[in-house]
């Protein structure tokens, strides 16, 4: 029971989907509730885990290099889910000649003497983060959960042209310029 449970929980995060698991009434009232491993560690790999990534296809990559090398005013928000992914971060803003604001949370991600690197994007952040933000026409969201748009004003919202937001989860695309596609 314990490893049907445990397979169809993996199958719903891998797919980012519904998973069913349909119990006969039977098995449920045998069945005893599994006990805690006692190794500390254990316990620790188990809370912290993180989901397996799916990478995009071929064409959402294309797609999105698209969309990245049409914009004129490309910005990106770092949040605390890029930390693995910084290296790629910074060879995106390299070649799209973007600056990088990052997330309250995401202050360790990237080091503050980076030359794009504009400061916290937040109600109380960085005024130059604040016009990257409201000056850009592509907004690159990189690992960024806990980045709040609330407070963010797009062009579409400002009566201009409309903006572009591309939320992406480290891991899941290449970088560089693709041709089209």
């Amino acid at each position: 029971m314990a490893d049907a449970l445990d397979r169809a929980l993996r199958a719903a995060l891998t797919e980012r989907g519904v998973t069913t698991l349909i119990v006969p009434p039977p098995s449920v009232l045998e069945s005893r509730a599994p006990r805690a491993p006692r190794d500390a560690e254990a316990v620790s790999a188990l809370v912290h885990r993180r989901p397996p990534t799916r990478p995009p296809g071929k064409r959402d990559v294309h797609r999105a290099a698209d969309l990245l090398n049409a914009g004129r005013r490309v910005a990106i928000v770092v949040g605390q889910d890029a930390a693995e992914a910084a290296g790629q971060v910074m060879e995106v803003a390299e070649l799209l000649g973007a600056g990088i604001a990052k997330t309250p949370l995401a202050r360790d991600v990237l080091p503050d003497d980076l030359p794009c690197l504009t400061g916290v994007a937040a109600p109380f952040g960085s005024a130059v983060a604040a016009a990257l933000l409201r000056d850009c026409d592509t907004l690159l969201l990189v690992g960024a959960v806990d980045f709040d748009t609330g407070w963010y004003r797009t062009p579409a919202r400002a009566g201009s042209s409309p903006s572009t937001r591309m939320p992406v989860a480290p891991g899941q695309a290449s970088t560089g310029r693709l041709p089209p596609g």
